[in-house]
């Protein structure tokens, strides 16, 4: 891998794990001391993270510019998906080992993992060349 992707790496690195610090204490405050649903607390946390996610991802790791109503819409595709997987896994966790966190821990790692590819290669994909960081 050449500088640029590991450059790219980086910043994808720093603004979803930043993200994920964000979603995280939410998460742990509307649980703990909000006392919502774990399911519907992962849900409002990752939405309001991904929203500083979207933010970070455009402007820091893929500098895109214009197109924002083409990269918001596939983004929210990609947000709704990702948000009922992380729902999900997290509620599934809690119920079967009361562990909501490891949930969040792991759809955050398989979440993580796909992102990078379908961000690069569908929601950000306006005017570049697909095969280039």
């Amino acid at each position: 891998m050449n500088k640029a992707k590991w450059v790219k790496l980086g910043k994808y690195l720093f603004s979803g794990g930043s993200a994920f610090v964000l979603d995280f204490a939410l998460l742990v405050i509307l649980v703990q001391f909000a006392h919502l649903n774990a399911g519907i607390s992962a849900a409002i946390a990752f939405i309001i993270s991904t929203i500083y996610a979207y933010l970070a991802q455009k402007y820091i790791t893929f500098s895109a510019k214009g197109d924002f109503g083409g990269s918001i819409f596939r983004y929210l595709i990609l947000l709704g998906f990702n948000t009922l997987f992380t729902s999900l896994t997290v509620e599934l966790f809690q119920n079967l080992w009361q562990l909501y966190y490891v949930g969040k821990i792991v759809a955050a790692a398989l979440t993580t993992a796909w992102n990078l590819p379908i961000m690069h290669y569908w929601v950000y994909r306006s005017g570049r060349d697909p095969q280039k960081y």
